[in-house]
């Protein structure tokens, strides 16, 4: 074997400082990214094993047996019965998994429980006569409560945060007034699905249970095993994958859930299947359950479910969805909830390994990795992150409970350090700011020049000035040429002639073009004027934009055919948006693709929308209210257009048609006259005929046409558009 593919040849010092450069790559990763891209691949491994069996819980519920003219409120009683029924069988434990209300109105007919025959046995409300009327009283189950049951089976319940609406809360109206409030509140169980504290994780996938003591699966798990459901935090945080932030508490212990399939199909504790109880069998006025159903609920806890299992609501995505050789299928939160509580109870979620033990692993593979460079071929060593890979996947797949092991991190790192020896001893390194020169706008480029291209690599969150200009009738334009050279020729004539002067005169950040609309940014953390940048290149670009425009004209092909030359004059013209708010900035593109540095936020569709609106008002510039300040100090004319909630947003917006003093389309006279006119509208919510001689017949017809299609919120002062 020659030296070319041998590196036994190199000096030790160099190998050792590219050996600790990955050492330290590792630890950066580890510390930063933690497990965040191994999650597919652990996904994969966490469904290798599904939970086939539920040993120690159950979920009850809606089936066809409880008829569809049976409302959520109005079944209450029907969990009410099931719940009895249960615990009379020896069930430990019952969660209510709806957020009922407690302002239920006890006037409404509540069905009780279902007659042998599988009707309903309805509490009806009463009718008391008062002067030749009929006034409803609240029926039976309302008076003494829809969830009211014997003390034996409310010692043993629990329902999910229910939505309180009266100060102090009514529990007396789900419970009857034997039940105190305090006694209540005690039986409420968090239902919420946790996260890892992680803020890159937004894939919304659920795949964690708390260890929260008050969390409805750990009330469950205590009444079957009270050590295992009273763990302190610390106690529980040393059997857990890793630790997980919730909305008013912060960190809590928490772990994987070691998930089955979904199950739609209902049959009565048959075995120790996964199987689902119907909620009609245990609501019978009169239920009888045999010896063996009461020995299969005996000991065990159950989840109300208050749908059917195929109802699309209460649905979570499983790790089923980012796994490879996983179902895509969802599983419904009171499925979720029992496999938590199996989890809990056998302790075999998915594991992730300790810090130390995560680095021992980086270390091993860096070595190996080392090993090969230094004894064996070029050839073998790249084989070295792929094997890595393969061997800390499989360790994962076939251990039980499954070992969750970092497999990105360490196969990275390997290749980090076989690509350092080998650009090293190639001398094939090369700066990447050379790189970067030739693919991005000056202004980007001279950020990562001066940054680095790491510190560019990652999003990063600015308040930014956004430029959307787009040509009305450019596609009817195309349609009449009908000469692909001619298009492609005069829509590059188009951009070389407005964009270039923009960006060296206005400090303009170029996002990109889409056919014939150019977008312009202006982030406030490389621009401290970004605004009034902003403004003047608007004003310099609509300038530029009627040259153009009129320079169409003189064309030859124009020239030769009326019907162009006609559209080019009429028919053509730009409209240009300005908004302003938070933008992330960052490359967008996939991790092993093409990408492109770029902008993503509320601004860029918001500047969009604007420049839209200039086909349905008189202005060729139309901004957002950010701008007005700016503007003012700047001179430019501005005249207010409406208050606007845009679709696809949720806030409103005050926007403004933007120009030059001089342009009689802001003269002070007419601009107030549109003002009173306008607010008249506004304020009334009904058509009001404008002053003669006010103009703006564009305006007053888009105004109408919203009106007329009931746009306005006259309470409110904004017409809510609903087209892009």
């Amino acid at each position: 074997m020659d030296n070319d593919n041998r590196f036994d040849w190199i000096s030790p010092r160099p190998l050792l400082i590219l050996f600790l450069t990955s050492v330290v790559a590792a630890l950066v990763w580890h510390f930063t990214l933690g497990y965040r891209l191994d999650r597919p691949l652990h996904d994969a491994i966490s469904v290798a094993k599904p939970r086939l069996a539920w040993q120690h819980a159950g979920v009850v519920a809606v089936d066809d047996g409880v008829p569809l003219q049976v409302g959520r409120t109005q079944m209450l009683p029907l969990f009410s019965r099931a719940t009895e029924t249960l615990v009379a069988a020896g069930a430990s434990g019952v969660f209510l998994d709806a957020r009922v209300p407690l302002t239920v109105d006890s006037r409404l007919p509540f069905a009780e429980c279902i007659e042998s025959s599988g009707r309903v046995r309805w509490s009806q409300p009463r009718c008391t006569a008062n002067s030749g009327t009929c006034g409803l009283m609240s029926s039976r189950a309302g008076r003494r409560g829809p969830l009211s049951m014997d003390s034996e089976a409310f010692e043993r319940f629990y329902y999910a945060p229910p939505h309180i609406d009266t100060d102090p809360p009514r529990y007396w109206a789900l419970f009857g007034r034997s039940v105190s409030a305090d006694r209540a509140a005690d039986h409420v169980g968090r239902d919420e699905l946790v996260v890892p504290d992680d803020p890159g994780l937004r894939d919304g996938v659920s795949r964690w249970l708390s260890h929260d003591p008050d969390h409805a699966i750990n009330r469950l798990v205590a009444a079957i095993d009270p050590d295992v459901g009273r763990q302190s935090e610390e106690e529980a945080l040393t059997q857990a994958s890793e630790p997980c932030e919730v909305s008013g508490q912060g960190k809590v212990a928490c772990s994987r859930v070691r998930q089955g399939p979904f199950v739609a199909d209902f049959s009565f504790l048959t075995g120790d299947d996964r199987s689902l109880i119907p909620l009609s069998t245990l609501a019978q006025c009169d239920t009888g359950l045999s010896p063996s159903q009461r020995s299969r609920i005996e000991g065990k806890v159950f989840i109300l479910q208050a749908s059917s299992p195929l109802e699309p609501i209460d649905f979570h995505n499983t790790p089923m969805t980012t796994a490879f050789n996983g179902d895509a299928k969802l599983t419904a939160g009171p499925q979720f909830l029992a496999d938590a509580i199996e989890t809990r109870l056998y302790q075999d979620h998915p594991r992730l390994l300790q810090d130390w033990a995560a680095m021992g692993v980086y270390l091993i593979g860096l070595l190996l990795a080392l090993l090969v460079l230094y004894r064996f071929s070029i050839r073998l060593a790249f084989l070295v992150p792929p094997l890595i890979a393969g061997v800390l996947f499989a360790i994962g797949y076939f251990s039980f409970p499954a070992l969750l092991l970092p497999i990105v991190g360490p196969t990275l790192a390997a290749a980090l350090l076989v690509g350092l020896v080998v650009v090293f001893q190639r001398n094939r390194s090369m700066r990447e700011a050379r790189i970067v020169s030739g693919y991005l706008p000056s202004k980007v480029r001279d950020v990562v020049l001066r940054e680095g291209v790491s510190n560019m690599s990652f999003s990063q969150k600015t308040a930014c000035a956004v430029l959307i200009s787009d040509i009305a009738g450019y596609t009817r334009f195309t349609s009449l040429v009908q000469n692909p050279e001619i298009v492609f020729r005069e829509i590059n004539r188009y951009l070389d002639a407005v964009t270039q002067q923009v960006q060296s005169d206005c400090e303009a950040w170029l996002e990109g073009y889409t056919g014939d609309e150019v977008c312009f940014y202006w982030p406030e953390k490389y621009d401290a004027d970004a605004r009034y940048n902003a403004l003047r290149a608007a004003l310099v670009l609509n300038r530029l934009q009627k040259e153009y425009f009129q320079s169409m004209g003189d064309r030859e092909y124009a020239l030769e055919d009326e019907q162009v030359q006609a559209h080019i004059k009429s028919g053509m013209r730009a409209g240009i948006g300005l908004a302003f708010g938070d933008l992330t900035m960052g490359n967008i593109g996939p991790e092993k693709g093409i990408k492109k540095f770029g902008i993503l936020g509320d601004p860029l569709n918001l500047s969009s929308r604007l420049e839209g609106l200039t086909r349905k008002f008189s202005s060729d510039i139309i901004a957002s209210h950010q701008f007005i300040n700016a503007a003012a100090k700047l001179d430019i004319a501005t005249r207010r257009l409406a208050c606007v909630k845009v679709k696809g947003r949720s806030e409103a917006e005050t926007i403004y048609a933007l120009g030059e003093r001089q342009d009689e389309r802001f003269n002070p006279e007419r601009v107030a006259k549109w003002e009173a006119w306008l607010a008249a509208i506004e304020q009334s919510g009904e058509w009001v005929s404008p002053e003669p001689g006010m103009g703006y017949e564009a305006d007053v017809e888009t105004i109408q046409s919203w009106l007329e299609r009931g746009l306005l919120r006259p309470e409110e002062g904004v017409w809510y558009l609903d087209e892009k």
